[in-house]
């Protein structure tokens, strides 16, 4: 309906902006669809990650630490991994990192 009011309006080439427009929004939306899905895959995999780290190679505190840093800093983790890190924390003696808040 747009369509035919800007073709009666202006013509073939407000016809052509109106179609870009409606593609340009389209794309829009599936980018930041994909943009979110991708987000929660990296997350996911990270989670992943650590929870085997921890069960198999409990040991490996320096690549754990980093994952773990990656995963409640900048990829803002959630409270199902928080009392899994904090145990493992405690069972190494390790110091709670300024990064880390088991409260949140």
């Amino acid at each position: 309906m747009n369509l035919l009011i800007a073709f009666a309006s202006g013509g073939i080439g407000a016809v052509v902006a109106g179609i870009f427009q409606l593609i340009n929004r389209h794309l829009d939306e599936k980018q930041a669809n994909l943009k979110g899905q991708l987000q929660k895959l990296e997350k996911d995999s990270v989670r992943m990650q650590i929870l085997l780290l921890i069960h198999d190679y409990p040991d490996d505190q320096a690549e754990i630490l980093e994952c773990a840093q990656h995963y409640f800093s900048d990829l803002h983790g959630d409270w199902y991994l928080t009392p899994v890190f904090n145990r493992w924390l405690i069972s190494r003696k390790i110091g709670q990192p300024d990064w880390f808040n088991p409260e949140k």
